[in-house]
């Protein structure tokens, strides 16, 4: 009973995203929706360019002002992480005027399905909430050490 009620309650908040955010649905087209060197690691204080992709798989992304939501394919545990373990880097793009800029914002776990965006707002590292006025995200997780990635997932605003 206790689970059926947090899964009702997790449809919910991420219908809630889906109504009033941008969904980007799901990313079997290609393993990366926006071409992870088109990334502009402007924020977050870190360049995590030089990550390789590694099995792990998002799924999908969804982004409505203060938040987001994304949809794990796979878990972080070929990185040596346990489920609730954050320990990867949540790294947000924002295309503002031709570029992906963006980076680090928040610390994830595959436990953790949304993040909340008080860091950009806090202009954390060199953030500039002004870009979450953007129309289109895109969203990657790092590990710690800047060397390991996921996919790029990536949704619009319709």
């Amino acid at each position: 009973m206790k689970f059926s009620l947090i899964l009702a309650a997790a449809c919910l908040l991420v219908g809630g995203f889906i109504l009033s955010g941008c969904n980007g649905g799901d990313s079997k087209k290609s393993v990366d929706a926006v071409p992870y060197d088109k990334l502009v690691w402007a924020a977050g204080g870190g360049d995590y360019s030089g990550a390789v992709l590694t099995d792990e798989r998002l799924t999908g992304l969804t982004v409505a002002p203060p938040n987001m939501a994304v949809a794990w394919g796979s878990d972080l545990s070929s990185w040596g992480y346990g489920y609730d373990q954050a320990s990867a880097y949540a790294c947000l793009f924002c295309e503002v005027d031709g570029q992906w800029l963006g980076g680090k914002f928040e610390w994830i776990s595959r436990s953790r399905s949304t993040r909340w965006f008080e860091n950009i707002y806090a202009r954390y590292n060199g953030w500039n909430p002004a870009w979450l006025t953007a129309k289109k995200f895109a969203f990657v997780v790092v590990n710690k050490q800047g060397t390991k990635r996921t996919n790029v997932v990536m949704c619009e605003l319709k």
